[in-house]
């Protein structure tokens, strides 16, 4: 079974960008069990998605990235931010080649 790896944020913050890196080097090392889906919006509009999505999802999250197990509308799991996700990653025991997961 492929999982799919959801990625929310805005190109000009730093910790998407990260994310974003991350979740690429992940789908192309675990080919087999990743899949991505990139999600890119305005600053604007990421704020009112972030509104939007915590009036449906019990987290206070709201800083770019958001991290998701899941598409886009069909969130299984909510990972975090960057943080988080690269935590997440590491319990994973995720193949690393040569990108560093710290």
């Amino acid at each position: 079974m492929v999982t799919t790896l959801t990625v929310v944020g805005y190109p000009s913050c730093p910790y998407y960008q990260k994310s974003v890196s991350l979740a690429r080097h992940i789908e192309t090392k675990n080919s087999d069990k990743f899949r991505i889906n990139i999600i890119s919006k305005s600053t604007g509009e990421y704020r009112e998605w972030v509104r939007e999505f915590k009036a449906t999802a019990e987290n206070n999250h709201t800083t770019s990235p958001s991290v998701f197990i899941g598409e886009e509308k069909a969130f299984e799991t909510f990972i975090g931010g960057n943080d988080d996700f690269h935590h997440w990653a590491r319990s994973q025991h995720l193949k690393r080649g040569s990108c560093t997961i710290s």
